[in-house]
């Protein structure tokens, strides 16, 4: 993907090529919508366009847009939603014989392993288990499947 580099002024805008639906690479950012600093104070806005597709982060130093394919907020959409509003898609298509690839990346802290992994709670399941969910709930009556084996795995990656 190619993106415009932002300019030296404090105010800078981001664009990514247009991205359309059979694009292989779709890029969704979840987040919260204020970020704190290590003394706990906000020190960062984190808004969005009404078609959540334009991502404005704003300090009182800058302001900064990045247009993606999708932003969801936490406070707005639990788990569920975020899934059946980004992931299911692909899930399906890996159903009908494709290949799909869900990566997080963010800060320690920021909620990678929860959105793919959710919570002890039944009510707030993470992606992971939504998608595999839904890979395997028919696996039984589809006979041409009988005898094959479904490969899933997670990885952490740091750096220092």
């Amino acid at each position: 993907m190619r993106t415009k580099s932002p300019s030296k002024s404090s105010n800078s805008r981001v664009k990514l090529n247009p991205i359309t639906d059979d694009s292989a690479i779709h890029v969704i950012a979840r987040m919260r919508r204020e970020a704190s600093n290590p003394n706990g104070s906000h020190t960062e806005m984190i808004s969005s366009d009404p078609s959540m597709k334009i991502l404005r982060i704003q300090t009182e130093e800058f302001c900064r847009e990045f247009h993606l394919d999708g932003v969801s907020f936490s406070s707005d959409e639990n788990l569920c939603i975020f899934y059946q509003k980004y992931v299911k898609d692909g899930v399906l298509s890996v159903k009908g014989g494709g290949k799909s690839t869900i990566l997080m990346y963010g800060a320690t802290g920021s909620g990678k392993s929860y959105t793919m992994f959710g919570s002890e709670a039944v009510e707030d399941p993470g992606i992971a288990f939504l998608a595999l969910n839904l890979i395997t709930q028919d696996l039984e009556t589809w006979g041409s499947f009988k005898g094959c084996t479904l490969e899933s795995g997670t990885t952490d990656e740091f750096s220092s």
